[in-house]
């Protein structure tokens, strides 16, 4: 019996290839019927009632990830029909280390339409920003939402050339102090539905969002806002700083940085934790709307200065 172990290779898409993933996990969510006989109390009947998968996953590139919502008409999510998704696994080469990509023992699980959305996004001080994100597929009437291609060869080149950590962050005009950390969660929900007892959800699409962002420092925001808060009048201005390839950091006025604003919302102070010897540490929660009906609540950039 021969051995064989197999590793994230990462996702393509069209020209794209996502391969600084740090957790990938394609599930199928399945929900099955167990039946029983009366007075039985072993199930006599097993079947699939419903799935919906999905493909989670964690990326240390939030820019590459970023410009592909960009470059559609929502910043919460991603109609990626125009092609198929590509989820690629290479084989590990007994008593060696890898296969080629090029190799024909290589794996892969193929979405043929799918949406992606992002639920967080996170920088903490001194180590590796993160973004979260699903990609869900629905049923064409024709395809498995995810199909086992099986064996061949994988699409594109892996990279590893985006790393970002944490930067300052600006609230109506005004830099914070001592920031440690902040989650920015765009609270989509979405509507999964289907029809006619089929296994499988035909429609996906984004029911709502709720943006929030979450930040924690060393600063004082109770005496900035006090216990009520204040309005965002001025944008609030929260930057992801780029790290230097073989360097430290990227400069300040260097063009590779993220930027994410948001132009109205509330800002709450949270609370307050810290004892004994341990510093304090505050929370603020800032909270996001929409301008008008025809406006996100959020605008992403990359590739930007620190200003």
């Amino acid at each position: 019996m021969s051995e064989s172990r197999y590793y994230l290779h990462g996702f393509s898409w069209g020209a794209n290839l996502i391969s600084e993933l740090t957790d990938t996990n394609p599930n199928t969510s399945t929900q099955l019927v167990t039946g029983y006989s009366s007075g039985h109390p072993t199930p006599l009947f097993r079947a699939i009632m419903a799935q919906k998968p999905q493909v989670s996953f964690t990326c240390n590139a939030v820019a590459q990830i970023l410009g592909l919502f960009n470059a559609g008409s929502n910043v919460h999510s991603l109609d990626m029909s125009a092609a198929v998704v590509d989820l690629g696994y290479r084989q590990g080469k007994n008593l060696s280390d890898r296969y080629g990509t090029g190799d024909a023992s290589n794996e892969k699980l193929r979405l043929t339409q799918a949406m992606m959305v992002w639920d967080t996004i996170r920088a903490v001080h001194q180590q590796n920003a993160e973004i979260v994100c699903r990609i869900l597929p629905a049923y064409n009437g024709t395809a498995n939402p995810i199909i086992n291609v099986g064996t061949g060869t994988l699409t594109g080149t892996p990279a590893a050339t985006q790393f970002f950590t944490l930067g300052p962050t600006y609230v109506n005009g005004v830099r914070l102090e001592n920031e440690i950390d902040f989650t920015l969660a765009s609270g989509v929900a979405l509507l999964q539905s289907g029809s006619a007892g089929e296994v499988w959800d035909r429609y996906i699409g984004v029911n709502n969002t709720d943006d929030v962002l979450t930040l924690t420092t060393h600063g004082k925001p109770w005496s900035a806002y006090g216990i009520t808060g204040g309005a965002i009048s001025a944008n609030v201005v929260q930057y992801m700083r780029a790290k230097d390839p073989d360097g430290a950091n990227e400069a300040d006025g260097t063009a590779a940085h993220v930027k994410i604003t948001a132009t109205n919302g509330i800002i709450v102070p949270d609370g307050t934790t810290g004892a004994g010897n341990t510093p304090s540490q505050n929370t603020l929660t800032m909270s996001f709307r929409a301008a008008d009906g025809n406006s996100n609540a959020l605008a992403f950039a990359v590739n930007q200065a620190i200003t």
